[in-house]
């Protein structure tokens, strides 16, 4: 017989008109149950319990006790009325069982039950790093056998100077910011921002590539003249005819609230799976130009402090910008920027980033340098400068060695091996100025301790101490400047060293902003500023050739004024390089 609902919620009590002892044959389960659990129950039993059959019955009415939770309230539900005062199911002559019947749960809601606590965004990054550490494969680190001796450096090189060609004509400067920022760019902009717009809303925004060249012309120019709020200069009071009068509040705002990189539908594991595109564009456009033959790697950071990024998002305490997006830069000791790699932890390298089994147990300095040299169009006999981050006794050995590519940087004094050189202390006793060295012939390495206001170590495959040059200092004690030996390491190197620097004071003169919530915006803030900096300076570079070659004088325009004159070209009517542009650069 198949029971009912009703039928088992009434089976926990006895009938009314009956007390416990009495059975009848017209009450077929009733009865049975309470005849089970009376007759299981005796005097002698040390711990009565249900029978299993009870507890079998009383399991099925609770499974359909809570699945009435998700009933609907307007289905029928029974009550029991009129429970007779004298019957109770706990008032049994036996013993009270230790048997207790676990309380219904309570279906939790969402709105109402109580929200996880965020995890801080360090404990979040530690876990990401052990958990990183844990899986990364030990990998043995090859070191370098030197042989250090005090005897002259056996090898050194003179680096040739540049020699570029010499262009037809100076182009205008929209023409030298096309190079950079190119018209692939700016439509796959285009169709980006229109798909992720039927995406985000079900309707396109149809933004034109005019349009968008608009828009870009906005931001160059926001760069210039900066208030506030972006909307200033919109506004009766601050309006700024120069950007109002190209496009209307309402239209910028829906084209940057729309604009993007990328297909969100084709979602891969590169952490910047958003902006991956653009920056390869760009990054193939900077290798494309002619390269100096020295030139430094450095840092350089995209300001961001906002917590949408995660452990993108790196610290770099002794960089103006501290935090933010961490872009490692080869550029010239113009500033001119020629091949770059953003950090991505484990993911930095990517595919299209290999390494010999000897490079793969370097750390992540020495393989951003052999990653960012292997795009140099002319390694041979090219120098290439860089900090302690990178610089390990391996890797300039490497890289003259297997590239022909010399090297000279600042390296820590652990990193040096069993190269023995005088403490700071003695140093320090015989004054500033004061340097010893050891140079390896073998390896075609010499390393240099120069004493300054503290001490630094210096390594190179090319050069070393000789000839010693002079510093000119300031001392406390005498209230004047004096000269002190400077060897030909460190004027080497404090010659060659701020390329990457000088973008980066560059960029902060004249920043393009956009500040919003999705932090692959910021990068793209910098790719403007970027290919806008390398046109200006590569503008600069052809001028002086063309002037030299025509015996001219050079008048070059100011970065300020560069920036304008490429923002008026790309609002202009026709979208071609206006010939008005031209002559107010040429007067």
């Amino acid at each position: 017989m198949a029971l009912t609902r009703k039928d088992k919620i009434i089976a926990l009590l006895p009938p009314a008109s009956s007390d416990l002892s009495d059975t009848s044959e017209d009450e077929e389960f009733p009865g049975k149950l309470f005849d089970m659990i009376r007759d299981s129950n005796s005097e002698s039993s040390e711990a009565p319990s249900i029978p299993d059959e009870a507890v079998a019955v009383m399991e099925d009415i609770m499974n359909d006790l809570s699945n009435t939770n998700d009933a609907s309230p307007d289905e029928a539900t029974p009550v029991v009325q009129n429970i007779p005062e004298e019957v109770s199911l706990c008032a049994f002559s036996t013993p009270r069982t230790s048997f207790a019947i676990t309380p219904l749960k309570t279906r939790s809601h969402s709105k109402t039950g109580k929200k996880r606590k965020n995890v801080s965004h360090a404990v979040r990054d530690k876990l990401i790093k052990d958990e990183v550490s844990r899986k990364r494969s030990k990998v043995n680190k090859k070191k370098l056998e030197c042989s250090w001796t005090n005897e002259q450096f056996a090898f050194p090189v003179d680096i040739p100077e540049d020699n570029f060609t010499t262009p037809d004509r100076v182009k205008t400067p929209y023409e030298y910011f096309q190079m950079f920022f190119s018209d692939d760019l700016l439509q796959m902009l285009v169709d980006n921002t229109i798909l992720y717009s039927v995406q985000q809303t079900g309707k396109s925004i149809c933004v034109t590539l005019e349009e968008m060249k608009d828009f870009l012309a906005i931001q160059i120019l926001m760069g210039i003249v900066e208030v506030p709020a972006y909307t200033d200069y919109w506004s009766q009071k601050f309006r700024y005819n120069d950007i109002a009068e190209i496009m209307s509040l309402k239209r910028y705002r829906q084209i940057r609230r729309h604009i993007h990189f990328v297909n969100n539908a084709n979602q891969n594991d590169d952490p910047y799976f958003k902006i991956r595109p653009a920056l390869e564009i760009v990054r193939r456009n900077c290798m494309s130009v002619e390269e100096e033959k020295k030139q430094s790697i450095d840092e350089m950071m995209v300001p961001y402090k906002g917590k949408k990024a995660g452990s993108k998002r790196q610290y770099i305490k002794s960089k103006p910008k501290k935090w933010g997006f961490k872009i490692f830069v080869r550029a010239g000791v113009s500033g001119l920027v020629y091949d770059f790699l953003i950090y991505g932890g484990e993911k930095t390298f990517r595919e299209y980033h290999q390494f010999t089994s000897e490079e793969n147990t370097l750390g992540l300095g020495a393989k951003v340098i052999l990653s960012l040299c292997k795009s140099m169009k002319a390694p041979i006999c090219s120098a290439v400068y860089f900090d302690n981050f990178f610089t390990s006794l391996e890797l300039v050995h490497i890289r003259r060695q297997n590239y022909g590519i010399l090297s000279l940087g600042t390296i820590r004094s652990n990193r040096l091996g069993i190269c023995s050189l005088e403490n700071d202390k003695a140093l320090a006793k015989r004054g500033r100025g004061s340097f010893c060295f050891k140079n390896d012939n073998v390896n075609k390495i010499s390393c240099v301790k120069w004493f300054d206001n503290k001490a630094v170590i210096l390594v190179s495959s090319y050069v070393s101490v000789e000839p010693v040059a002079t510093a000119t200092r300031y001392t406390k004690h005498k209230k004047d400047k004096i000269d002190i030996p400077c060897p030909s390491i460190v004027k080497q190197y404090n010659r060659h060293m701020g390329g990457v620097d000088l973008m980066d004071m560059l960029v902060s003169l004249y920043r393009t902003r956009l500040k919003t919530r999705r932090w692959y915006l910021s990068i793209f803030a910098q790719m403007i500023d970027l290919c806008m900096n390398n046109a200006w300076l590569l503008y600069r570079r052809e001028t002086k050739l063309t002037c030299a070659e025509s015996g001219g004088n050079v008048e070059n325009i100011s970065l300020k004024e560069f920036r304008y004159y490429v923002s008026k070209s790309l609002r202009m009517k026709g979208r071609s390089t206006d010939s008005r542009v031209n002559e107010n650069v040429n007067r």
